[in-house]
């Protein structure tokens, strides 16, 4: 310890005494470490943490498969009359949940909203292991029971309610319908299946999907469920069992003829969407890694050239090899290190940019932030690189045997040039594959963004209205009132409506 500390001090002074070298080399690993620490924040929020729900490993997310005269398809969805018989024969299963996203106009006192909402069933929160904050769940269980009850989000109950804790029992207007609040989500609460959703915002209502049950149709196949297997079970045995189910249907059903389930595991049908855009981005910014570390290779075999005189006085007052090898290891590592902190607080920058910028929808288990995983992961890069980058150059110098009159900028063996010629050819061919990379992304969205999309977009403007459906008969006129508004400021050449923008 006593020679570490040594060794330490020794290094830190001798930083000290080339700024710029010092300065460079941080800025160059920080800038690589920075990039690839970002992407594994997101990364791990995303693919390694686990779905923050009770046992997420037992939970399983089910689709349909058809198969008919040779046509074969599948399906993210499955239809409701199968999810209660699944509910009620299986013995693999301990619970199924099911929902179907959907959006409407929101009344609350004098506020109107467009929310995006969920019809679910009682067992959707169950299955999940999922408890309300405040209040209680939806009454009941299965489809058939209709209720007034609603549970809201954690944002809609502060955007909405000012966080009131007695918001319980206080009513909404869901399409012009009065509900009843019951309960209030967790403020971490995560929907399942991102896929499932075609809007970008989360969530803020959920409701008995009962009382869209038999207008929406109990045949068609546009519910999304999950189940959550019994301690025990095994994936592969409850698809059988659920085939075998979904066959005696279809034997009493013609139009269930063909119809099978498939069973994956419901965070791998979460991550699917995102997966290979952050592989890829996180292969991205390892390359960007070797660059740097590249670079200070060729730096450090530069700078150990420069100290062969150094390091042949040390040989000759009796230092071994290896205590060479480890005095510049040293310094290598307190080089790593530094850069590696100033890299953590870049990537803690970076982070809310990151996902800001994200053109998908992440399911983030928790927050994006730099917690001990992160943490263990850039302590790791800083060590691989730390040793990637230095341990040659210092096992090429602590090897010479320069003697005490040899100038300190003596050449370099025809295998130390060689290699270092090597490290700039690499290098510069990841830095080429990178920028071409870069540029064809670059290329592709500015043609994206030129693409003529049929109608004249220069002045332009859209944007959302959200009122109850209430009486028909006065729906023309509340319409003709609100365009002939929009109508009326000067400027304003035309306007109309229209259900989905183009």
């Amino acid at each position: 310890m006593d020679q570490l500390s040594m060794d330490i001090r020794y290094s830190l002074r001798t930083l000290r005494k080339s700024p710029a070298f010092t300065l460079v080399a941080i800025l160059v690993l920080a800038l690589g470490m920075g990039a690839t620490t970002a992407i594994f924040s997101v990364v791990n929020a995303v693919l390694i943490r686990p779905l923050p729900y009770k046992e997420p490993s037992r939970l399983v997310a089910m689709s349909s498969l058809f198969q008919r005269e040779g046509v074969s398809r599948s399906f993210a969805t499955v239809s409701l009359n199968e999810v209660e018989r699944w509910r009620a024969d299986s013995r693999s299963l301990e619970s199924v949940g099911s929902f179907v996203f959907s959006a409407m106009p929101v009344n609350t006192g004098t506020q109107a909203m467009f929310l995006v909402a969920i019809g679910a069933d009682p067992e959707f929160l169950g299955t999940l292991g999922i408890q309300p904050a405040l209040g209680r769940n939806l009454p009941g269980s299965g489809s058939q029971q209709k209720d007034p009850s609603v549970i809201i989000s954690h944002r809609l109950w502060v955007d909405a309610f000012q966080s009131d804790p007695q918001v319980l029992g206080r009513s909404l207007f869901m399409d012009g319908a009065a509900n009843t609040i019951a309960g209030v989500l967790p403020a971490s609460f995560q929907f399942p299946r991102s896929d499932a959703s075609y809007f970008a915002e989360e969530p803020d209502i959920v409701y008995p999907v009962a009382n869209i049950a038999d207008s929406w149709g109990r045949d068609s196949t546009q519910w999304f469920a999950f189940g959550r297997l019994k301690p025990g079970a095994a994936t592969g045995s409850a698809e059988a069992e659920l085939k075998t189910i979904t066959t005696r249907m279809a034997a009493a059903d013609p139009g269930l003829r063909g119809m099978s389930v498939h069973l994956s595991a419901l965070d791998a049908e979460t991550t699917k969407g995102v997966r290979p855009a952050l592989l890829l981005t996180l292969g991205i910014s390892i390359v960007l890694l070797l660059i740097a570390c590249t670079n200070i290779m060729n730096l450090l075999f530069s700078r150990a050239a420069e100290r062969g005189r150094e390091m042949a006085v040390r040989r000759a007052v009796g230092a071994s090899a290896w205590r060479l090898v480890r005095q510049m290891l040293t310094e290598s590592v307190c080089l790593t290190f530094f850069a590696g902190a100033l890299g953590v607080l870049l990537a803690g920058f970076a982070l809310d940019t990151l996902v800001s910028i994200s053109p998908a929808h992440l399911p983030i288990s928790g927050h994006v932030e730099i917690d001990w995983t992160v943490l263990g992961f850039a302590f790791l890069v800083c060590a691989a690189t730390a040793i990637l980058a230095a341990i040659l150059p210092a096992v090429h110098r602590s090897g010479q045997t320069d003697t005490l009159i040899a100038s300190t900028r003596s050449s370099a063996s025809r295998a130390v040039l060689h290699f270092q010629r090597a490290l700039m050819v690499t290098q510069i061919a990841l830095g080429v594959g990178l920028l071409a990379a870069a540029g064809l992304l670059a290329h592709s969205l500015y043609r994206l963004s030129s693409v003529n999309p049929g109608f004249r977009t220069q002045g332009t403007l859209a944007f959302e209205m959200a009122f109850p459906s209430g009486n028909p008969k006065d729906t023309p006129r509340l319409y003709q009132s609100i365009l002939d508004a929009t109508r009326a400021p000067p400027g304003v050449i035309s306007a109309g409506w229209i259900t989905n923008p183009p």
